[in-house]
């Protein structure tokens, strides 16, 4: 599997990181991606899928899923991770 870094935007002169890996576990031990956990006092509570027509991306969700990031997109599904779904009312970010 495959993902490139979300870089919003409105971000200029920054370029999207990528990774590659054979499992979810690989995956989620590059760097970049691990460090997705931490984030301005927010207490991490998982890494989801979210999809639709064109994409899989991978979505970093703190505080029970109220606040969370676009950590990338993917060229496959993770099926052991759970759908991201949106909730109206939640922080987007």
């Amino acid at each position: 599997m495959k993902i490139m870094q979300h870089v919003p935007g409105f971000v200029s002169g920054y370029n999207a990181k990528k990774a590659e890996a054979s499992t979810w576990g690989e995956l989620a031990s590059v760097d970049w991606i691990d460090n997705y956990k931490i984030h301005d006092g927010k207490v991490f509570y998982r890494f989801s899928i979210c999809n639709d027509e064109k994409r899989y991306s991978l979505m970093a969700e703190f505080d029970n899923g109220d606040y969370w990031w676009v950590v990338g997109d993917l060229d496959q599904d993770i099926p052991e991770l759970p759908r991201w779904v949106y909730n109206e009312g939640k922080e987007i970010k």
